[in-house]
């Protein structure tokens, strides 16, 4: 399936709700408390990697619109705290 607005691919998910559980009891996310302080640390003439770059640019992009409220996986927090070491993938 294909985002309708950037034509990425996109995985979904389908679970049975059996009424008993609460939604956001499934969801998760990292702490990303630290987001912004990570992506001010990184200077991207510093990146060396595609990857970093594209990573970097798509998380400053929802970071500048979600601000605190960003949702990341322990994955890509992980990512974005080696990137920010200076140990790109």
């Amino acid at each position: 399936m294909n985002c309708p607005h950037c034509n990425k691919v996109i995985l979904v998910r389908l679970s049975k709700d059996d009424g008993k559980s609460n939604p956001e009891d499934r969801a998760t996310s990292a702490d990303t408390s630290d987001v912004g302080a990570l992506l001010d640390s990184i200077h991207d003439d510093e990146l060396e990697t595609d990857f970093a770059v594209d990573f970097i640019r798509q998380t400053r992009e929802r970071y500048e619109k979600y601000g605190a409220k960003t949702l990341m996986s322990e994955k890509q927090m992980n990512v974005l705290r080696k990137i920010a070491a200076g140990n790109p993938r």
